[in-house]
């Protein structure tokens, strides 16, 4: 498995997953670059309410996308504060679950105050 952790948001309404076209379309490229070289493809990313993404992104759904899945994590809008007193510790036990499981880890960080590796 391809494990991407990156700060890229997920965003969720009701029962469905979305991200930004581009992402998408990068993600599938990624996908069939790798001609299953690698297995699938987990996104780990912080999260988002659909009803909050900017305006001028097109949001596509991605759930049920064939070999790449997606598991959003903590609200990509919480405060620092927040973020190292509360959700730190629930983050890096979700990502350290797909790490153990993963072939390849693609990380980095994106955002010095809340960053989605260590």
């Amino acid at each position: 498995m391809y494990l991407i952790v990156i700060h890229v948001p997920i965003y969720y309404r009701a029962d469905r997953l979305w991200v930004t076209g581009d992402w998408k379309r990068s993600l599938m490229l990624l996908r069939d670059s790798f001609d299953g070289r690698f297995g699938s493809i987990q996104v780990v990313a912080p999260s988002k309410p659909a009803d909050q993404a900017p305006d001028q992104q097109m949001l596509e759904s991605v759930s049920g996308l064939d070999d790449i899945a997606f598991e959003p994590g903590f609200d990509v809008g919480v405060r620092a504060r927040h973020y190292w007193l509360k959700h730190r510790r629930r983050w890096m036990r979700q990502v350290g679950r797909w790490v153990d499981r993963a072939d390849v880890v693609h990380g980095g960080f994106a955002d010095p105050i809340r960053p989605v590796m260590h």
